[in-house]
């Protein structure tokens, strides 16, 4: 499920990635706030090289001169999904929120990290399964991961609300849908990232057909138990 970065990278709304603020615009911020915001334009210009470490030190030095910009904590919350710190994900994107309630992008973030984290941590309680206690755990494992599949698909649904025209969050929580068994809403979702975003077309198209070898799977499985 690695998406191209590029995808991944939410434009903030306010401002440009790099430094082009000029003298006027200046005036409005006290040097706390400037200075915040001149390191937050180094890190996106260290995120272009793929220089993540750099750039989550640039977002940690400018959240520590101004922690009331949603923006950066989100941007920083991007960089961490790449490195798959998940857990730092989620703290960030409840900041972000925190402060912008109505904040899609950290909406959608937060449920791909849910999403992420607990899949990755049933496939490595899977792998370590020897015997049949270990089973009995993997049961109850399951039903934790099903809990928090619901909690990231509702951060992927508020995201669609806000923004729903953000082919990524329908693309990630089709894949939701897929590892949730809800095939038929998997595959709606994807077509709509195919409409949104042709670039990403390949991709959907691959969960799509995941999911319908999976569908196909299950009629064949039910149709043996009649």
């Amino acid at each position: 499920m690695k998406i191209n970065f590029q995808k991944l990278f939410f434009p903030t709304k306010n401002r440009k990635e790099t430094s082009s603020i000029n003298s006027e615009k200046h005036k409005k911020f006290d040097s706390n706030e400037y200075n915040a915001i001149l390191l937050a334009d180094e890190a996106a210009i260290k995120v272009k090289s793929k220089d993540y470490q750099g750039a989550i030190f640039d977002y940690d030095r400018s959240i520590e001169l101004y922690r009331k910009d949603p923006d950066i904590f989100c941007k920083r919350a991007l960089i961490k999904t790449v490195i798959g710190d998940y857990v730092g994900v989620i703290a960030d994107c409840n900041q972000a929120l925190e402060l912008n309630p109505n904040m899609a992008d950290a909406y959608s973030l937060r449920g791909r990290a849910k999403f992420d984290l607990s899949f990755d941590k049933l496939m490595s309680f899977k792998k370590s399964i020897t015997d049949i206690n270990e089973k009995i755990k993997y049961s109850d494992s399951i039903d934790f991961v099903k809990n928090e599949y619901e909690d990231a698909l509702k951060d992927f649904n508020k995201a669609i609300e806000l923004e729903p025209f953000n082919a990524v969050t329908f693309f990630d929580r089709g894949n939701l849908k897929i590892e949730m068994k809800d095939y038929i809403g998997a595959i709606g979702g994807l077509n709509k990232t195919c409409s949104l975003e042709p670039a990403m077309k390949t991709q959907a198209q691959l969960s799509i057909m995941r999911a319908e070898m999976k569908l196909k799977s299950d009629e064949r499985r039910n149709n043996l138990n009649k």
